[in-house]
């Protein structure tokens, strides 16, 4: 069943599920691209972020204050980030190995 219902600690959960997926949108192979525009990686992370909000179970957070929470953000952020990289660097890995592929450079690796 869904729960529509936001108190303040669930909209905390939503804001942290959505900063990490909009990193990885930022950053990702596909929607990273400066042809993508900003609205569709905007809505794609919402859409995301709540299908997410409904599936992760929620714990209680660890921070006193706002720069408690400012911080879990920003590790957040990071983390979102460094996920995007690591795909762009696995798809940089594939067209590296399809391009060398094409041409004939195989050097007995495959």
């Amino acid at each position: 069943m869904v729960n529509y219902s936001f108190s303040l600690i669930t909209f905390e959960y939503f804001i942290l599920i959505l900063v990490r997926i909009s990193c990885f949108i930022y950053i990702a192979p596909f929607f990273g691209m400066q042809n993508t525009p900003g609205r569709v990686k905007i809505g794609l992370s919402v859409f995301i972020s709540f299908l997410l909000f409904q599936i992760i179970p929620k714990e209680s957070l660890g921070y006193t204050g706002i720069v408690g929470y400012s911080i879990i953000v920003l590790k957040e952020g990071i983390t979102g980030l460094l996920i995007g990289f690591a795909a762009n660097i696995c798809n940089s890995i594939v067209l590296f190995i399809s391009v060398r592929h094409r041409t004939g450079q195989n050097n007995g690796f495959f």
